[in-house]
């Protein structure tokens, strides 16, 4: 059944719909994560000789199940990965790949997330005398004094003890 499918390695929406239908599918059966999962296994396998495994298509299966699982730029990261380290593949080795790949994807947005935002750069002394300006004119129209307002207190916050 998977085996038939023979998807193009760069997919478009109507190419996608022709995969639907040469799988015999009236109505989509699989999510879009699972056509992108399943393009890659193709890819993937297009690069790679045969499998010689009992039952390649529960295989194959298998394979499509775990890419599912992942994000679509892990996915496509891991098909040269996984032609790279093995001609001929395990469930093992295309599970450790595709872990491998998410953690390290995981890593770089921890620290990127670590990292401070970036800053604007300073105001020119016209920027900021527009500002100033804007900032004075909005307090006027709104009744504001000058300094502000001052920092609201709120609830009844008393020391006890």
């Amino acid at each position: 059944m998977l085996e038939k499918l023979k998807v193009p390695m760069v997919g478009s929406s109507r190419e996608i719909a022709s995969v639907e239908r040469s799988a015999g599918c009236s109505e989509p059966s699989m999510s879009p994560n699972q056509l992108e999962a399943a393009k890659q296994v193709n890819r993937l396998f297009s690069l790679l000789p045969p499998q010689d495994v009992g039952d390649p298509e529960a295989f194959l299966s298998a394979v499509i199940a775990l890419f599912s699982e992942h994000a679509p730029h892990v996915m496509d990261k891991a098909v040269i990965e996984i032609a790279k380290r093995s001609d001929r593949p395990t469930i093992r080795t295309v599970a450790q790949v595709l872990d491998d790949i998410d953690d390290r994807a995981r890593e770089r947005e921890q620290i990127a997330n670590r990292l401070p935002p970036p800053r604007d750069p300073p105001r020119s002394p016209e920027q900021q005398a527009r500002i100033d300006a804007l900032v004075a004119d909005t307090r006027r129209k709104f009744g504001i004094p000058p300094e502000g307002l001052g920092r609201k207190r709120t609830g009844n916050l008393q020391k006890t003890g």
